[in-house]
């Protein structure tokens, strides 16, 4: 009699180990998902937390200013006729820190909602907001990846620390055009480079609304020169002569 009374303890004890593992395993699923699901963008892509990139910061950033400056242009008439307006007359050159300043200014308003549709937006750090879209192409092509600090900061570097501008060494194109929608219309694509040091580009995107690509290692700048709008981004102290 004792020793079924032992049996049968044994068994109730194995019993509830077992409910309360899986109650454990239950709670710990149901954790996990609320984790993932914060971490998606709408649409039910997810992008995790920490892309992955090989490049230094400033490459990266680099890339994704081009990036958001070539969308910006593409996508926005108001914002592509204002960076018309700025850069008419004499000027082949135009800085960040002026391009994205002053407060009636449709570029600064349209650069901004592109960065947070594809970047992480941590201005607040107790909800931070992931990427609604991924670019295209896919950044991770050439090493590079969305960025994961606030608005208010990148534009901070970008515009002081950095300090760079956009050179645009054939506008003469541009302004063979009575406005950026008219060149657009007729050539639909520009060129965006971008250059750490004072050479032609170090990498680039081709762009238009339909087609946007990596420029080839093959990339002929002298041909180009002549036919497509070509905006380089570079540091101020690295501007080419004579413009």
């Amino acid at each position: 009699m004792k020793y079924l009374r032992l049996v049968i303890l044994s068994m109730t004890v194995l019993i509830m180990s077992c409910t309360e593992e899986k109650e454990t395993i239950q709670v710990l699923e149901t954790f996990e998902k609320e984790i993932v699901n914060k971490k998606g963008v709408k649409g039910g892509n997810k992008i995790p937390i920490n892309t992955p990139y090989s490049r230094d910061q400033e490459d990266n950033m680099m890339y994704m200013t081009s990036y958001l400056i070539g969308l910006t242009l593409l996508g926005d008439e108001n914002a592509r006729e204002y960076f018309y307006q700025q850069v008419s007359g004499k000027t082949f050159k135009i800085s960040l820190r002026t391009l994205l300043s002053g407060g009636k200014n449709p570029f600064k308003t349209a650069f901004r909602g592109y960065y947070y549709i594809y970047n992480w937006n941590t201005d607040y750090e107790w909800t931070p907001t992931p990427p609604v879209s991924s670019a295209i192409p896919d950044p991770l092509e050439k090493d590079y990846g969305v960025l994961q600090i606030g608005y208010s900061t990148y534009l901070d570097l970008i515009s002081n620390d950095y300090d760079w501008q956009i050179d645009l060494p054939n506008k003469a194109i541009l302004f063979s055009y009575f406005n950026f929608t008219q060149y657009l219309d007729h050539k639909q694509y520009i060129i965006n480079l971008w250059t750490k040091d004072n050479s032609l580009y170090d990498d680039g995107l081709k762009m238009s609304n339909n087609d946007k690509f990596f420029i080839p290692d093959n990339f002929d700048y002298e041909q180009e020169l002549d036919t497509i709008l070509i905006l380089t981004l570079r540091n101020t102290s690295t501007s080419l002569q004579g413009q």
